[in-house]
């Protein structure tokens, strides 16, 4: 709205539907994963605050990325679950681990 552009005039800048911008400015549903990277540089900023813990900063990296938890676990060697746990803050991968996805992550 900032921009004065149309939901059609987003759409195409991000290279999806007019409804797919509807739905999402409804609520409706989410974007996918590998579109975030898209709709930050766009934006200009990333659409959520800053995270107070490790998991709540891996799920944000990670979206911010374009990674589902499916491709960063198989990434990452690990079982999706695992970033799961990681995200929810019920644990914390190994030292190595963390270096890898801060590699992996970090921009």
């Amino acid at each position: 709205m900032e921009l004065g552009l149309l939901q059609r005039e987003v759409a195409e800048k991000l290279g999806v539907s007019e409804a797919s911008v509807w739905q999402w400015e409804s609520n409706q549903t989410k974007p996918k994963p590998c579109l975030l990277p898209r709709i930050i540089d766009f934006l200009g900023y990333a659409p959520w605050t800053a995270p107070a813990a490790f998991g709540e900063w891996l799920r944000m990296a990670r979206r911010a990325n374009g990674f589902s938890r499916k491709r960063l676990a198989k990434v990452l060697k690990v079982d999706e679950s695992t970033v799961f746990w990681w995200e929810s803050g019920t644990s914390q991968p190994i030292t190595r681990l963390r270096k890898r996805i801060a590699a992996l992550l970090w921009s």
